[in-house]
């Protein structure tokens, strides 16, 4: 009788394995990975391809989904993972294969990652309630993330493994426009798990000085300082504007002309710092708002000595702009999520699940 097997995929498999997998993301992500780039992927020791294949009795196997685990790093430590990359075929959906497929993956970052586990999950209920049905809590929403599967930014629901946060107890810079956000995130359950204490700064009028920006184009690259932009454009896919202790402020990211003419933007924010925390308020001011918490993060990959990984975790906040056309299809966890954390938006009950809108 034929069965299902979950398996992670090895460098050195066939090309039809991955022929297989790319037609698989082909039809979930119609922008997504090439075979090429798959195999790729797989070289890199901080990522792990998952593939889930019915097996028949004649030894014959048919790829029906697969999954992917990409590690934080820094130095040779693994400082967290996220859960990414779930696509299951359609004619199979809903027969408990990408549960599995969840389940391989978080078994095997449990086993490697010294930090949280998370995932950001698709704005579909289906997506979310797996996360959420292995324990994992809502802990922020990401309109403009970017997927690597499917090569462009898409909205995703943040979802935390509780049990992977590490005992940190790290000061949480908070500012008159995000002291509301922090102390609702607290009053959450995956923010009564962190019990982080808070300082309320006085910050100085935000022209921010002492930053340089460096743009990267395509290319994955995280600020050691603390404030990160991602933008998306069909010139520029994806790219990110990094601020650097130097020259420069915030309105040089705003008047650059890969900024200025992006689709997609937000703001990654490290809160255990004053200086980057206290520049929430101007971006507040310039229309932004604050949308997710991502405890525990990894803010700069680059390779450093292993003793000083505590100085590239961080909590951060997302900041971005909230488009008018928001509606985002999610489940009643996230739902309440939202509603605690994120009043100005509008929570509706619908059949079976939720509604966020703007």
């Amino acid at each position: 009788m034929p069965r299902v097997s979950i398996r992670k995929v090895s460098v050195d498999e066939d090309e039809e394995v991955f022929d297989s997998l790319h037609s698989i993301y082909e039809k979930a992500y119609p922008q997504g990975t090439s075979p090429r780039r798959l195999r790729s992927s797989i070289e890199d020791p901080y990522w792990e391809q998952f593939i889930a294949e019915l097996e028949h009795e004649d030894g014959t196997k048919k790829a029906l989904g697969s999954g992917q685990v990409r590690y934080d790093s820094v130095g040779d430590r693994v400082t967290g993972a996220e859960l990414t990359g779930a696509a299951v075929l359609p004619q199979v959906q809903g027969k408990g294969i990408g549960s599995g497929l969840f389940s391989s993956m978080l078994k095997n970052a449990r086993q490697k990652s010294e930090g949280p586990i998370y995932t950001k999950a698709t704005a579909d209920p289906g997506a979310q309630a797996i996360a959420g049905k292995h324990g994992f809590l809502p802990s922020g929403l990401e309109l403009n993330s970017f997927s690597a599967a499917s090569n462009h930014a898409e909205s995703s629901i943040l979802m935390m493994d509780p049990a992977s946060l590490i005992d940190r107890k790290p000061e949480i810079y908070t500012t008159p426009s995000s002291e509301e956000f922090v102390e609702s995130y607290m009053e959450t359950e995956i923010g009564e798990v962190l019990d982080r204490s808070t300082e309320l700064l006085d910050p100085p009028k935000m022209k921010q000085t002492g930053y340089i920006t460096e743009v990267i184009d395509g290319e994955f690259f995280t600020s050691d300082y603390g404030i990160e932009t991602q933008f998306a454009s069909p010139e520029i896919p994806h790219g990110w504007i990094t601020r650097r202790p130097g020259a420069g402020t915030i309105d040089d990211i705003f008047d650059s002309r890969e900024y200025r003419n992006s689709k997609h933007q937000s703001f990654t924010v490290n809160m255990n710092a004053p200086d980057p925390a206290s520049a929430i308020d101007y971006l507040i001011d310039e229309g932004y708002s604050i949308t997710g918490y991502q405890p525990d993060y990894t803010i700069n990959p680059s390779p450093v000595a292993p003793e000083s990984v505590e100085d590239f975790i961080a909590d951060t906040v997302t900041v971005e702009k909230v488009p008018d056309s928001l509606s985002l299809e999610v489940t009643k966890p996230v739902a309440d999520w939202a509603e605690t954390c994120i009043p100005e938006l509008e929570v509706v009950e619908r059949e079976e699940n939720y509604s966020i809108r703007k």
